[in-house]
């Protein structure tokens, strides 16, 4: 798993697996936020799964799936999850592109 900063209260990353939020919750980060649909790939984790390990640190998780373009509505989601959950935030996808180009269209 590799971290990218994009702001002091938000950063990204691919794909996390359960096994991953101990290092998520180390590293600092309070809330992370899915925005991969669940079985979007067969390898992936669900994100109740992620979840349930989250919970385990006491860091937050939410799920803003985006498939495609982000809708207005998706935005606002996202935009709602970044001011009122505790920073920082970390967002993933598959590859993080999607969590930085959703973090710069929510602004």
């Amino acid at each position: 798993m590799k971290i990218e900063t994009v702001s002091h209260k938000y950063a990204v990353s691919g794909q996390i697996v359960p096994e991953d939020v101990r290092v998520i919750a180390q590293a600092g980060y309070k809330t992370i936020v899915c925005m991969r649909p669940d079985g979007e790939a067969a390898d992936q984790p669900r994100f109740d799964d992620i979840a349930r390990a989250a919970s385990g640190f006491e860091v937050k998780a939410a799920y803003v799936p985006v498939s495609g373009s982000a809708t207005r509505s998706q935005l606002m989601q996202f935009r709602d999850v970044c001011e009122h959950l505790p920073k920082p935030v970390l967002g993933y996808c598959n590859s993080g592109a999607r969590a930085t180009s959703i973090y710069r269209a929510s602004r």
